[in-house]
C-alpha cells in the first residue's frame, strides 16, 4: 500500500457470504440476527426479507430458498442507504473522516511524484474527496490496504503522533507541569 490511513469504521460492503448467511437466518425465522448480520440500523428487521432480495439481485447470487424473502414490508430509506453502501464499486471513496497514519515509497506512473506524500503524514481529512486533492491517485477507496499501528511504537513514532494531536505541551520544557506524566525527551 501507498498510503495507509484509519477511518472511523465504516460499514463494509456486502459480502455473498454474509447475505446468504442472513438468507439462512431469515428461512429459519430469525430477523433480528439476520438484520445485524448486514449491518442494518437498528429497528430495520422488518425490511430484511426485502433488502436480501435486492442485495441477492444487485450481487447476482442465486438464493437457495427464494420463497422465505417472499413477502414483508418494501425497503425502509435506512435500508436502503445500507444497501446502497454495501453494494458499492471496490474503487468507491470510503465515508468518513480519514487520518493518513504512513507514507509509502510508491510512485505515480504517470507524474513520478508520491502517491501519498510524507506531508500528509499525521494530517485528517474530512472527506475522501479531500484527501485526493492532495494525492497522485484516489487512495481512500474500498481498495485500501488498512494498517495497524504496532503494540509498541518507539517514542519518535509516538510522539509525533501525540504532538500532531495536539496532546503534547508546545511550550519550552520549564513550563511543564511538575508530575507531568510522560515527561518530554
Amino acid at each position: 500500500s501507498s498510503c495507509a490511513a484509519a477511518a472511523p469504521l465504516p460499514l463494509p460492503l456486502l459480502s455473498a457470504e454474509a447475505v446468504l448467511k442472513a438468507v439462512k437466518l431469515v428461512s429459519s425465522g430469525r430477523p433480528h440476527e439476520a438484520a445485524s448480520e448486514l449491518r442494518l440500523p437498528l429497528g430495520e428487521q422488518h425490511s430484511v426479507r426485502a433488502f436480501c432480495k435486492v442485495a441477492c439481485r444487485e450481487l447476482k447470487l442465486s438464493v437457495p430458498t427464494p420463497t422465505a424473502l417472499e413477502g414483508g414490508p418494501p425497503l425502509s430509506e435506512a435500508a436502503q442507504r445500507r444497501l446502497s453502501e454495501g453494494v458499492a464499486q471496490l474503487d468507491a471513496n470510503l465515508p468518513g473522516r480519514l487520518l493518513v497514519v504512513r507514507a509509502g515509497t510508491a510512485v505515480s506512473e504517470e507524474t513520478g511524484k508520491p502517491l501519498c506524500p510524507l506531508s500528509l503524514v499525521d494530517r485528517i481529512f474530512e472527506t475522501a474527496e479531500e484527501l485526493h486533492k492532495s494525492t497522485a491517485a484516489r487512495l481512500a477507496t474500498y481498495q485500501l490496504e488498512t494498517c495497524a499501528d504496532p503494540p509498541f511504537s518507539p517514542w519518535d513514532a509516538t510522539f509525533q503522533r501525540l504532538s500532531a494531536g495536539g496532546l503534547l505541551p508546545t511550550g519550552p520544557v520549564e513550563e511543564d507541569m511538575p508530575g507531568m506524566f510522560p515527561r518530554r525527551p
